[in-house]
């Protein structure tokens, strides 16, 4: 059991489990967001590279698989390293679902 105090209202929150997760669990899920990562972002930069570099292939409709890779470029390398904080925001969405006992 874990209690978290709120020293300014003097309310107490209480939950039946720890608030962290097992270790392998984070292990797993950390591997698997860093491979997902990897393959998301050499993935979109091939297709990138591909697009500049072969003038055979700029076609009016291959500049939306273009413009998809380079949004899907920004999308990997900036948010997805954020996904190591998922059990932080997974904890804190379960503390407000279970609103606070006074």
């Amino acid at each position: 059991m874990v209690v978290v105090a709120n020293f300014t209202r003097s309310t107490t929150v209480v939950f039946d489990r720890p608030l962290s997760f097992p270790v392998w669990h984070v292990t797993i899920f950390g591997l698997l967001a860093v491979c997902v990562g990897f393959l998301t972002v050499s993935g979109n930069l091939i297709v990138i590279l591909s697009f500049v570099l072969e003038r055979s292939i700029r076609q009016p409709s291959n500049y939306f698989i273009a413009s998809l890779a380079i949004s899907d470029l920004l999308i990997g390398s900036v948010s997805m390293p954020f996904i190591g904080q998922l059990d932080k925001i997974l904890l804190s969405l379960e503390t407000f679902s279970r609103g606070v006992k006074f």
